[in-house]
This record gives structure tokens, C-alpha cells and sequence, in this order.
């Protein structure tokens, strides 16, 4: 019994070891792997896009390198998980680098993967890979990793996809060296631009996601995908960039600006009824000159030359009220109303309530030291009058000023 389950255990290593003498990753045979090695591996070629450039899934050593946007990216493990490219660094690797193919690493097959050395989860091993150095002198000899697509079928997939990233040193001097200035600079600034050409965009940014669904005519309107960046092709030149970030970001101000509007419309609505409120009640309801006031400090009182509990201080006032329309202010002390000595804030609070919403009232303050009178509160027309110094409190006027506000 356990030899027979010892044999059962064994059978599926077998055939898997028997494949992998046939073929080596996603439809390629041994033979295949071997041949595009002796054709691209130590052959030098110039860089056909511009490359975004990071650390290869945690491996310092070596460095992740892709023409496109990473956030457009969709990466794999062999078992078939996902696997996060980072954030690009700092450094681009421009278009027509010289650079020497070192190594082409094929994807492993799920079906071997178990008998197979243990691949770490954050390696995108479902695809095949592409190793490179750069071959300028004094260049950095730390190693380029191109990760090829996912499902390529066969060595004629393969070998186009290395072309369309890999060209030779006569298409820098023919092609990429005859573009205009500000477009080769944008070409190796990975910043695409209006007018580029459809080739010229792939050189910037590489393919977009849907590259499938461009027509080789050009001649249909098309947005390619990359991500971030929607960027409209017509008659085979870029006409429009947008970048979703961006909108959502224009979106997301006007917003706040279009709430900021509507806040500020409710409260001046709020405004206004309070406003035609407070008017209705003045008309109707007991009197209210719009201000609160509080009993003198005993000090204060003393400093005013104003006898002990005479007068009430006021601490606020309502923008439209009366008293301000009257000239009152914050801090001014309420003496005498109509004439009568004002005892204490509870005091004048009571007789500005049994006034009508048309009687005149005449208010008796103090401001720092000068005594002053209002005179004729009726609504919005009153005037103002100009008393003698606290010294002679009982004196008359000897220069009055009369203000009509409104």
C-alpha cells in the first residue's frame, strides 16, 4: 500500500519534470527559450521609450524599469495574485539608451512552480522578464528589468514585444534624433503633449491599456488609457491630455466653492429674516434697541465720577439695532433715559421695554470721559448731541452737533 501511494505521490513531479524539458514558461519550448537568447542576449540595442525607473519589488539591486505610467500597470504572480510595482524614483532612463541585453528569465509554470525553487509573492513571475545593463561608458551597471506582458503565446509574440522596446543604434540616428526639440525633450521627460505623433506618444509613455483597440489608420478617435492621463488621438496626432486627478481635483474645488456660495446665500438669507424679524417685533412687540448691558463695576463707577449703582455698561450691540443707529458703542455707560438716573442694567432694561415702538427716547451716556446724549430714537431717525465734560454733568450743552443717520 505504500509503495502504490508512493508512486501516486511521484507521478505528478514526473510529468511536470517531462514538460519542463519541453517548454519553459507560457508557450515557449526549450528550443524557442534558446534561440531568442542567442538573438538578443549580449547584443546591444537603444531604448525605444523613455523608462519610469524603481526599486525591483523590494530588490535593491536591481531596478524595476517600464515606459508607463505604474499606476496603469496590471502585474502577476505566477499562482495568479497581484503584485504592486511601488512608486516610480526620481530617475528617468531616456529614449535611445544604449543598453546590452543580459538575460531573458521566462515566467514560471504554475504546474512546476511546487517542485521549483520557492518565488517570492512579490515577483511578478507570471510574465517574462527582460534583464539589461547599460552599455555607455561611465554608465550605472545596475540592472534594468523589463517585465514583458502576461500571455504572450509564442516566440513570434515574444520577439515583437522585444522589438517594440528595443531598437538599434541606426532608429536613434534616423528616427528618434530627427524629432522636434520640444517633443524629444517631452519624449524623455515622460510628458506627452499636444501634437505628438501616434509613435511619438509610445515613446513617451509606452503602450496604453488599450492599445488593443487602435487602429493602425489612425483615422477614428481614440483615448488612450494610461491611468491617470486620458490622452485623445485623432488622425494620428494627440489633441487633448486629461488627467483624472486633476478634474477630480477642479471637481472637488468647485464643489466646495459651490457650497461655500450656497452657505453664505443661506445666511444672508437668515440675515434678512432675522433682520425682518427683529423689525416686526420692534413695531409690534416691546421695545428693543438691539444691545445687552451689564451693572457698572463699583471702579469704573468711581472713575466716571458717577454715584454708587448708577448707569449700566454695554457689552454688546446688534449691527442693525437701534442703538447703534443712535451712535452707541461697546463700553459706553447708560447714565439717564428721558432724564431719569439710570440705576443698574435690570433697571434700564425695564424702561426701555415699557416704551412704545414709536416713542422718541433720549439717551444719556458716557464715553471715556465726555458725556453725550442721543436724542429722538424713532426707528431709523435720530440725532446725536455733544454734552459738556463728566465735570459739570448737569450743565447744558454749549456746542451741540446735530447728524441725521440712517
Amino acid at each position: 500500500m505504500s509503495q502504490r501511494l508512493s508512486s501516486v505521490l511521484l507521478l505528478p513531479a514526473l510529468v511536470a519534470a517531462g514538460c519542463a524539458a519541453q517548454r519553459t514558461g507560457v508557450g515557449l519550448t526549450t528550443a524557442e527559450q534558446e534561440k531568442l537568447k542567442r538573438r538578443f542576449v549580449g547584443s546591444e540595442f537603444a531604448l525605444a521609450q523613455s523608462l519610469y525607473t524603481t526599486d525591483f519589488f523590494g530588490d535593491p539591486n536591481r531596478l524595476f524599469a517600464d515606459p508607463r505610467p505604474f499606476e496603469s500597470l496590471s502585474l502577476f504572480h505566477h499562482d495568479g495574485t497581484g503584485t504592486a510595482t511601488g512608486l516610480p524614483g526620481p530617475e528617468i532612463v531616456p529614449a535611445g539608451t544604449m543598453v546590452r541585453v543580459v538575460n531573458i528569465v521566462p515566467p514560471i509554470d504554475p504546474l512546476v512552480a511546487a517542485f521549483d525553487v520557492p518565488q517570492s509573492q512579490l515577483l511578478p513571475t507570471a510574465h517574462t522578464w527582460v534583464v539589461l545593463e547599460r552599455s555607455e561608458p561611465g554608465a550605472s551597471r545596475m540592472p534594468l528589468v523589463l517585465v514583458l506582458a502576461r500571455r504572450l503565446p509564442d516566440a513570434d509574440a515574444l520577439t515583437e514585444a522585444l522589438q517594440a522596446r528595443l531598437k538599434s543604434e541606426q532608429w536613434v540616428s534616423q528616427w528618434l534624433t530627427q524629432r522636434e526639440p520640444l517633443v524629444l525633450a517631452n519624449i524623455n521627460r515622460k510628458e506627452p503633449s499636444v501634437g505628438m505623433s501616434w509613435a511619438e506618444l509610445n515613446a513617451a509613455l509606452g503602450e496604453p491599456k488599450n492599445s488593443a483597440d487602435f487602429t493602425p489608420e489612425g483615422l477614428l478617435p481614440f483615448v488612450a488609457d494610461y491611468g491617470d492621463l486620458q490622452v485623445k488621438v485623432e488622425g494620428g496626432r494627440v489633441r487633448t491630455i486629461v488627467s483624472r486627478k486633476a478634474e477630480a481635483m477642479i471637481a472637488q474645488r468647485r464643489a466646495r466653492e459651490s457650497a461655500e456660495v450656497a452657505r453664505r446665500a443661506a445666511q444672508e438669507r437668515l440675515s434678512e429674516e432675522e433682520k425682518r424679524q427683529r423689525a416686526e417685533r420692534r413695531r409690534t412687540g416691546p421695545r428693543d434697541l438691539g444691545l445687552t448691558v451689564t451693572d457698572v463695576d463699583p471702579q469704573v463707577a468711581m472713575a466716571l465720577g458717577l454715584p454708587g449703582g448708577q448707569g449700566c455698561y454695554v457689552t454688546g450691540l446688534e449691527p442693525d439695532g437701534e442703538a447703534v443707529e443712535a451712535g452707541l458703542s461697546a463700553n459706553d455707560v447708560i447714565i439717564e433715559v428721558d432724564n431719569i438716573p439710570i440705576e443698574g442694567a435690570d433697571f434700564f432694561r425695564r424702561l426701555v421695554v415699557t416704551a412704545r415702538p414709536t416713542q422718541k427716547i433720549d439717551i444719556t451716556f458716557v464715553r471715556r470721559t465726555t458725556r453725550m446724549l442721543t436724542s429722538d430714537i424713532v426707528g431709523s431717525l435720530l440725532t446725536m448731541t455733544m454734552m459738556r465734560p463728566m465735570s459739570s454733568r448737569r450743565s447744558r450743552p454749549n456746542a451741540v452737533i446735530r447728524r441725521l443717520m440712517t
